[in-house]
């Protein structure tokens, strides 16, 4: 697992790099003190992955060197996933964002993610 230090909104956020989501997804419980009541993200029964319901909104997305203006991201209740994993995360960083960079490497043994403009 790669973990990836960003921002939202100027709130310092770690992300766990996750290759096979389309759309950046935060926890809604690292984002907001006034708590959404959403249920908890499931394994997906017909595929891999996780699935749950989820609110959009456009944040100031930070990561890099790089900050995107009104970048759309999904908040879900990720606990469970946490859970699962059992590692401590604020979101998942998708494929919207790895896409903006002209090459991402990926070396999993050194745990380290090389992303180039």
């Amino acid at each position: 697992m790669i973990l990836i230090e960003g921002k939202i909104d100027e709130k310092r956020v770690t992300f766990l790099l996750d290759t096979g989501s389309v759309n950046t997804i935060v926890n809604i419980r690292s984002y907001r003190t006034d708590q959404l009541m959403l249920p908890l993200a499931q394994r997906n029964r017909s595929a891999p992955g996780f699935t749950g319901q989820a609110v959009h909104l456009r944040v100031t997305l930070s990561l890099e060197g790089h900050t995107w203006v009104g970048q759309s991201v999904g908040m879900m209740n990720l606990d469970g996933i946490q859970q699962a994993l059992g590692i401590r995360f604020d979101g998942l960083l998708g494929q919207d964002i790895l896409r903006e960079f002209r090459s991402v490497r990926i070396d999993y043994s050194a745990h380290v993610i090389e992303l180039e403009s």
